[in-house]
């Protein structure tokens, strides 16, 4: 008997199978962003409304009610909004040109920065949004 017969058979290599791609379709990274976008854009609208509502609101304050220490911290107040919401507006815009820039081969990573940034956008929004909502107490107490 000869020693082959009391070894191991040896091992056929198997060829590798053909690379994944490194990245998701254009179609998911393309739902991604509209679904943020979509969810930002809805919440943008919002805060366009609220700051109408103001302005109206701004139009019937007497001249009693603008020299009033309320008015003053009130305008404050606002002014600090809206510079937090020309800053969301730029980073949607950034975001934007991210999503342009990566939509044709977009990779994982990409697609996981752009549904975390939409996130954390969306939650600026929303915050924006309530801040705004929250100068009613102020609005309340200053006569028009």
């Amino acid at each position: 008997m000869s020693m082959g017969a009391f070894c191991a058979p040896e091992p056929t290599v198997q060829p590798a199978p053909p690379p994944q791609p490194a990245g998701v379709s254009p179609e998911v990274y393309q739902r991604t962003y509209d679904t943020t976008a979509g969810m930002i854009k809805d919440t943008v609208s919002k805060i366009d409304m609220a700051e109408a509502s103001y302005q109206d609101w701004l139009t019937g304050v007497d001249a009693k009610g603008k020299e009033s220490a309320m008015f003053a911290t009130l305008t404050k107040r606002h002014e600090e909004i809206l510079a937090a919401f020309a800053a969301a507006k730029t980073k949607l815009e950034a975001m934007t040109a991210e999503f342009e820039a990566n939509k044709a081969d977009p990779s994982v990573e990409a697609n996981t920065k752009l549904a975390n940034d939409g996130m954390s956008l969306n939650a600026e929004a929303n915050k924006i949004l309530n801040d705004l909502h929250g100068l009613k107490s102020y609005q309340q107490q200053i006569k028009r």
